[in-house]
This record gives C-alpha cells, sequence and structure tokens, in this order.
C-alpha cells in the first residue's frame, strides 16, 4: 500500500571556516524582528558569514509530479531570495533587510520587500524597531471554484512599522 511521506525538515548544516551552510527542506525563520521577509519551510539553502545572511527557496515547484495540482492548474514556480547584514556597534545594531518573491504560479505575483531593523540600548531603556515596505504586483489570479482564470491586476504595496521600549522595574 503506498503511503505519502511528508518531512518538514530534512537538510544538511556544514561549518567550516566561519561559514555556516545549510540546505535542503528547512525553516528559514524568516529576517528581521518581526520576521516579515521569508518566514517559511521550503526547500533551499542558507549561508551565514560572520553578520551575513543569504537565503534561497523553492517555496513551489512545477508539477513537482503530483497530478492533482495539474487539475487544480497550481502548478508553477515560485521562490524567494533574501539577505542581511547586520552592523553591531557599542549599545546596539542595524539591520538593512532585502528580499523578493517571484511568484510563477497562477498567483503570478513579483514582490521586493526592503526593510531596516535596530536595536539600542540607551541607558536603563531598550529600544527595538523595524520598518518595512514592500512593492509589488500580481497580474492574474486562478478562481478554484468555477475553474476558471479571471484578470485580477493590482499593484502590491505596503509599509509596516514594529517598536517596542522596554525597562527593567528594579534592578
Amino acid at each position: 500500500r503506498r503511503a505519502d511521506i511528508q518531512f518538514d525538515k530534512a537538510y544538511l548544516q556544514l561549518e567550516k571556516n566561519g561559514f555556516t551552510v545549510m540546505a535542503g527542506q528547512l525553516y528559514f525563520g524568516g529576517f528581521g524582528m518581526t520576521r516579515a521577509f521569508h518566514d517559511s519551510t521550503a526547500a533551499g539553502f542558507i549561508v551565514k558569514y560572520d553578520n551575513f545572511t543569504i537565503a534561497h527557496s523553492k517555496n513551489s515547484e512545477e508539477n513537482i509530479g503530483n497530478e492533482t495540482l495539474q487539475v487544480n492548474v497550481l502548478d508553477g514556480d515560485s521562490s524567494t531570495t533574501a539577505a542581511e547584514y547586520q552592523f553591531k556597534f557599542d549599545g546596539g545594531s542595524v539591520t538593512p533587510i532585502i528580499a523578493y518573491t517571484s511568484d510563477g504560479t497562477t498567483a503570478n505575483e513579483d514582490i521586493l520587500g526592503l526593510g531596516l531593523a535596530g536595536q539600542f540600548q540607551l541607558g536603563p531603556v531598550a529600544l527595538k524597531g523595524e520598518f518595512d515596505y514592500f512593492d509589488g504586483d500580481r497580474d492574474a489570479t486562478y478562481s478554484g471554484v468555477s475553474n476558471t482564470f479571471s484578470a485580477n491586476e493590482a499593484d502590491l504595496k505596503g509599509t509596516q512599522v514594529f517598536l517596542d521600549a522596554s525597562m527593567a522595574a528594579t534592578d
């Protein structure tokens, strides 16, 4: 009897000369404090060196040998690439982030994300914040209800702000 097997995580991790390379089916953990960029489980790789991280994942693969996807016309490629570099200094850090998602499935979306995260220690007060900007477009959408395509072009734009200030009540 045939049974499907699903792997949540199955990856290889190598560490050498300050580099860490992970490749396979893994959780990408998101970039930035809000995890707004690349927070997914997919097949791909992550390379880390010092304060630099780059990741690429194949979120969906055209057909992938699954006839169900072809019947529902949901086949197509979708991938995400993201990078960040954490600049550290006395009392804090600043991290610029860039991410790009190319979705060739029936959603047909292209989204660019830019972010800037920072954390600062000002005496007893800890400040954290992040600003994210997203820009892209969607060309078409598939309606699974009627098995038809409908034109649904849209500009995809947005911003996100996260701020946090904290201080210990006592020593």
